[in-house]
């Protein structure tokens, strides 16, 4: 199938300098005024069809092609220049359709300009020699036209594509930051909600006050990574985030130990790891009976592991979610991968990350 292509319209002046091949023979060849009428209203509507084609999709070209040869063909015994008007019906040839078609259309051109030379005649003795240079020159040059069109429609597909594509990828980074971000403060709202509620209800209003207070930074907080997600920018460290969760499981009765040396990873991964941590973190909070929670961090050459358990009991196999489905999938865009382990007593989880980034900080 024909790809569908048109000319720029902007152009389509500058190539009719090309006609001048039709003129020149007026001032060579003796004409009478019935025949100078007759090829100069010929080129007026030879003018007209071609701005015709110029105007026309390619599926659509071929009847100004055929008017044009028809215009050529009435005006080759009386005027050899029409090899232009020939030219300019391979150049559309050319354009119009796949090389295959292309080529046999072009060889039937220079086979009618043979045909005028050699059966009919023609006034002019260098017609064939220039009509086969000029006629396939421009022909070629219509069929290079043709391949940068479709170069150019590829290339604003794949651009459209990659657009589209890139999209895509945003919104999927920013589902999944949400989740990230949405699934451990909310938690912490919860918990800060409900201890707050007990404490009401022992009267114990000052305590009450200031959980309250702390759910209330919490949330702001949460609205602030909230539209850094948006944003696509995170400020704080890893350093800094491990401190947060410290924190907040701390709040919700956890003791929490980080062993090892904290790495220093580029951003991306960093990020990553930071989220990574956070969706663990939520998940003891949220199905844990556990009091200590342990993020160890060891590094291997180029690969760092950041091993995180609990030692709460590990009454039920663990059936992936959402979280921790889109844990996974994001590490992988990292070099990365998670591993789940189960003993008699928990589960450990850990995170695997190849880095170029070999220094690490304390």
């Amino acid at each position: 199938m024909n790809a569908s292509l048109k000319l720029e319209n902007r152009l389509a002046w500058v190539y009719l300098f090309n006609l001048g091949f039709f003129l020149l023979p007026l001032g060579f060849f003796d004409y009478s005024a019935m025949q100078l009428v007759i090829m100069l209203a010929a080129l007026g509507a030879f003018v007209a069809v071609y701005f015709w084609a110029y105007r026309c999709s390619s599926e659509n070209m071929w009847l100004p092609i055929l008017i044009m040869v028809a215009i050529a063909c009435a005006m080759t015994p009386l005027n050899g220049g029409s090899i232009a008007l020939f030219a300019y019906a391979g150049f559309f040839m050319g354009f119009a359709y796949r090389t295959r078609s292309a080529i046999v259309g072009i060889a039937a051109l220079l086979a009618l300009l043979l045909i005028f030379d050699q059966f009919i005649g023609v006034r002019w003795q260098l017609f064939l020699q220039y009509g086969v240079v000029v006629v396939a020159g421009v022909s070629i040059f219509g069929m290079v036209e043709r391949s940068k069109r479709l170069n150019r429609q590829r290339e604003q597909r794949s651009n459209a594509e990659i657009e589209r594509l890139a999209s895509t990828l945003e919104r999927e980074r920013i589902a999944r930051d949400l989740h990230d971000v949405l699934g451990h403060t909310l938690s912490s709202i919860i918990l800060k909600a409900d201890l707050a509620k007990e404490l009401l209800k022992r009267n114990d209003t000052a305590a009450a006050k200031t959980q309250l207070q702390e759910l209330a930074s919490v949330a702001r907080q949460s609205l602030s990574q909230v539209r850094q997600s948006v944003a696509g920018y995170r400020h704080r460290s890893l350093q800094e985030e491990l401190d947060a969760l410290k924190a907040t499981l701390a709040e919700a009765g956890f003791i929490t130990g980080v062993q090892g040396t904290v790495p220093k990873l580029p951003k991306a991964q960093e990020q990553t790891l930071i989220f990574a941590l956070k969706e663990l973190a939520t998940n003891a909070l949220r199905h844990s009976r556990g009091k200590h929670f342990t993020i160890s961090f060891s590094q291997n050459g180029a690969e760092h592991a950041i091993t995180v358990a609990d030692d709460g009991p590990c009454d039920a196999e663990i059936i992936p979610g959402n979280g921790l489905t889109g844990l996974a999938e994001r590490l992988a865009e990292q070099q990365g991968d998670l591993a789940i382990e189960r003993d008699s007593r928990h589960y450990t989880f850990t995170i695997r990350m190849h880095s170029t980034a070999l220094a690490s900080e304390g």
